[in-house]
């Protein structure tokens, strides 16, 4: 295990998993940083990313959903899932899709709610569609920025290929919900 946080490699375009999570961190100056993590090593690195801080309290879970593509009229069916976790210092937006697994922190909700790995999320034909939270709710008391990434490496969800069937944005997103709200699916 490198103890360096690992520079993320510059999109494919390619609709490829890539069994890792893109790590987006935006700061004050709106200067976006991207990392690459695996499963067996983001605890490692979002410790050194974080200076060793993983103790951000959650205290509320979002669970957004937006419209797949810029021509849709409806989200009603066809959607992209994520969900944002609300800490005692920032947002967090954690979302599965086709490449990888993206983690996003940002001091903004914006930041987080209105882009996906640096790039802005679709709006829908109508423009009205865009992230609309399809459910909220406290986070259970006992959880932790380091606890919500713990769970996710145990579940081994990283690692588990995107499937348009199976283990898509909106499975991933339901399971994260679940985990932090108490609603075990």
């Amino acid at each position: 295990m490198s103890s360096n946080p690992i520079p993320a490699s510059t999109p494919s375009g390619g609709s490829s998993y890539k069994y890792c999570v893109g790590l987006y961190l935006t700061a004050e100056n709106l200067e976006v940083k991207q990392y690459e993590m695996t499963n067996e090593n983001m605890l490692d690195q979002l410790g050194i990313l974080l200076n060793g801080d993983l103790s951000e309290k959650i205290t509320e879970v979002l669970y957004y959903k937006n419209p797949l593509v810029w021509c849709q009229f409806s989200n009603s069916y066809l959607y992209h899932a994520f969900v944002v976790l609300k800490t005692t210092n920032c947002w967090w937006s954690m979302e599965k899709n086709s490449e990888e697994v993206v983690f996003q922190r940002s001091e903004k909700l914006d930041d987080v709610r209105d882009q996906s790995a640096n790039t802005k999320r679709s709006k829908g034909l109508l423009r009205m569609l865009c992230s609309k939270v399809k459910k909220q709710a406290i986070a259970r008391s006992d959880l932790t920025l380091n606890t919500v990434v713990t769970y996710i490496r145990e579940q081994n969800l990283v690692n588990i290929p995107y499937n348009l069937k199976d283990h898509n944005c909106q499975h991933f997103a339901d399971f994260i919900y679940a985990y932090v709200s108490g609603q075990h699916v």
